[in-house]
């Protein structure tokens, strides 16, 4: 059902709107896998809508362990900035919010009926023109790079960005626009 982007290629694919909301729906699960004691509830929802179907090799690890540890529970939480890019992809955000700002799932207000019914959000995402998606993708990079500079040069970091966000967020708009594998594990962030 997953579309393939070509990896490693000099001419990346764009991801599909159904590769996309089948990411939502993954990212998703392990976000709430990372937060929610009641794992039966989640787990649940995820196997009567095939779910695991969409997850990436470590994701399914992750998802799948009895107790994660402290440092996955916290790397599976910030992929919560991963969807913002994902979401903004398939207009449920009319912008992307600031570099300073993490995500509140409360301002997706689509959010219950793509729990209710993922099937039928799969079916009816539609993706932002790849033009808009590429010059996400770049205004992220650029803003990586900085990121990146404070960071190996010691200088004081941008006020306008918190690494994190700006990581995660970059992760999501490359592997939209087409770098890295169709598993989602391995998308390239050099800067």
């Amino acid at each position: 059902m997953i579309d393939t982007a070509i990896s490693g290629s000099e001419n990346p694919v764009p991801r599909s709107p159904v590769d996309i909301a089948c990411r939502v729906l993954a990212l998703f699960a392990v976000v709430d896998r990372a937060h929610d004691e009641d794992f039966s509830r989640l787990s649940d929802w995820v196997d009567s809508h095939n779910i695991r179907d969409y997850m990436s090799p470590n994701e399914l690890l992750f998802f799948d362990r009895a107790t994660p540890s402290q440092n996955e529970i916290v790397q599976y939480s910030w992929r919560a900035e991963a969807t913002v890019p994902l979401f903004w992809a398939l207009y449920q955000l009319d912008e992307l919010p600031l570099l300073t700002t993490q995500v509140s799932w409360d301002h997706i207000v689509t959010l219950p009926n793509i729990i209710n019914d993922p099937d039928s959000f799969i079916q009816k995402s539609k993706r932002r023109p790849v033009a808009e998606i590429e010059a996400a993708e770049s205004e992220l990079y650029h803003q990586h790079w900085r990121v990146r500079d404070a960071q190996l040069f010691e200088k004081p970091m941008p006020d306008e960005v918190n690494p994190g966000i700006v990581y995660e967020r970059r992760y999501a708009a490359s592997w939209l626009v087409g770098w890295g594998n169709s598993t989602w594990d391995n998308v390239s962030t050099d800067t």
